[in-house]
This record gives C-alpha cells, sequence and structure tokens, in this order.
C-alpha cells in the first residue's frame, strides 16, 4: 500500500481477485492443513488487502473495492466444501 500511494498519491480503486483451490475429494477426506491454506490465502489474504484499502480510501475520503468471488460462492462446488465456503465468505465480507 505504501508503495502504491508513493507511487501513485492515492489508491482510487482496487480489484481483489484472491484465490487458490484444493483438489474436489469429499470434505471428510480433506485434511485440516489443506482447509488453513485454502482459508489463509482465500479468506485472510482478502481480510487482510480490504483492511489496507479501506484505511487508505478513508483517509483520502474516497475510493472502491471491488471482489471477485466464484459461482462456488453462491451455488457449492460438489467435492469443494472448503472452497465453497472460502468463497461464502469473500461474499460475506463484501457485503
Amino acid at each position: 500500500m505504501q508503495k502504491t500511494v508513493v507511487t501513485y498519491e492515492r489508491l482510487d480503486c482496487a480489484f481483489n481477485n484472491v484465490g487458490n483451490e484444493e483438489l474436489l475429494k469429499p470434505l471428510h477426506e480433506q485434511s485440516i492443513e489443506e482447509f488453513d491454506k485454502l482459508m489463509e490465502i482465500n479468506v485472510r489474504g482478502l481480510f487482510l488487502c480490504m483492511g489496507y484499502e479501506i484505511q487508505q480510501m478513508l483517509s483520502q475520503e474516497s475510493g472502491v473495492i471491488v471482489n471477485n468471488s466464484s459461482l462456488a460462492g453462491l451455488f457449492g462446488l460438489p467435492g469443494g466444501s472448503p472452497y465453497s465456503a472460502s468463497k461464502h465468505t469473500v461474499m460475506g465480507l463484501t457485503r
């Protein structure tokens, strides 16, 4: 964020396209390590990006953030429960 503001003096818009997929398999066959890695990237990554973006945009009193989710965030994804859950979270953080 600091490099962006130093270079361009402000942040007018941000497009967050955070995403990582796991191998599709039933929930009970997925490990906690796979789940944690997916949530670290898809949810925590977005949370951190938005936090810095919002802080900058509030200080300049303007700005727009667009977050890209997935259809899996609306309908689910067979064999991809953690991915779907992460994309539901993207939609919740956005709203």
